[in-house]
């Protein structure tokens, strides 16, 4: 099935929330995604349990997508919503532990909050590689944070020869802040394109999933200390002002998809990046605003 028409089957029960991701490939996240996110990870019904100790997985059919949706929760014990978010928001200290992840990158900034992102992952023998292209926002909830995405086609990023391209029909983290920590929920709806049975991948997914979980549970706790020696005023996830120009996409494209262009205030940078036409303390936008101007 094509691209577009599995994100019909897997929205058709939301009519709103199909305008994100169908029409453009590319376009602002609006009021309510982040709510409609925090919904998917919070809501019981449907979901099947298939593993009940130090966290939970359970999975989730969503009929005509071909894949299930996976979900994993834990609670991360000592670790603040900001550590963890600064945790996976940070692309330098994400090369030292992420250990699944082959190459990753930003392809270019879209708004404050929002960002196209390339991602591969690690296959074992005898299967090839696979990768994504996402966008990919970050923001707050009224009791944490969320950051998610969802795969887009991108003239400058096209498939990899060797690589299987694969789709994320919406993933991602929603961090919620809780007295003892932080409890982390993290949500996977991909096709990862196996040549093996559906449910055999799916039965590996569920499988695998809890050591992910501890590894990222393990770089959050030592985030703070490898920060203090590691640029630690140097969030640009967090403070607009940290970046450069030409870490954005070109101006025709941003207003072709629907964001505004970059603050004036930015420096050039050096070498363009990314995307072309041609190829404040409180620094999160909040979900609960009325409109969306700056998210990622």
């Amino acid at each position: 099935k094509t691209f577009k028409t599995k994100l019909q089957n897997v929205y058709s029960y939301n009519i709103r929330l199909m305008d994100l991701h169908l029409g453009q490939s590319i376009v602002p996240t609006k009021p309510g995604d982040f709510e409609y996110f925090r919904s998917l990870c919070l809501n019981e019904e449907g979901w099947e349990l298939h593993y009940n100790e130090d966290l939970t997985v359970h999975s989730r059919e969503f009929p005509g997508t071909g894949s299930k949706c996976l979900r994993m929760r834990g609670l991360l014990k000592g670790i603040s919503i900001d550590t963890m978010l600064d945790s996976l928001c940070d692309d330098e200290y994400r090369h030292s532990w992420d250990t699944v992840g082959v190459n990753f990158y930003t392809v270019c900034m879209l708004d404050r909050y929002t960002a196209v992102a390339y991602y591969c992952l690690k296959c074992p023998f005898p299967f090839q590689n696979r990768d994504f292209v996402f966008q990919l926002t970050w923001g707050k909830v009224a009791d944490g944070y969320i950051l998610m995405n969802h795969s887009v086609e991108v003239p400058s990023q096209p498939p990899v020869p060797g690589i299987v391209r694969g789709i994320s029909l919406i993933s991602g983290y929603y961090i919620s802040t809780v007295e003892e920590g932080c409890i982390v929920t993290y949500l996977s709806h991909s096709d990862v394109k196996l040549s093996i049975p559906q449910w055999l991948a799916n039965k590996v997914g569920t499988y695998l999933a809890p050591g992910v979980f501890r590894n990222m549970y393990a770089a959050a706790e030592r985030y703070e200390e490898w920060k203090s020696t590691h640029e630690p005023e140097f969030k640009p996830w967090r403070f607009e002002e940290q970046r450069t120009l030409n870490q954005y996409a070109d101006p025709v494209l941003l207003s072709k998809w629907g964001f505004p262009p970059p603050p004036a205030c930015l420096k050039a940078g050096t070498s363009p990046v990314g995307v072309t036409a041609d190829s404040d303390t409180e620094s999160f936008h909040s979900a609960d605003e009325d409109t969306v101007d700056n998210i990622a």
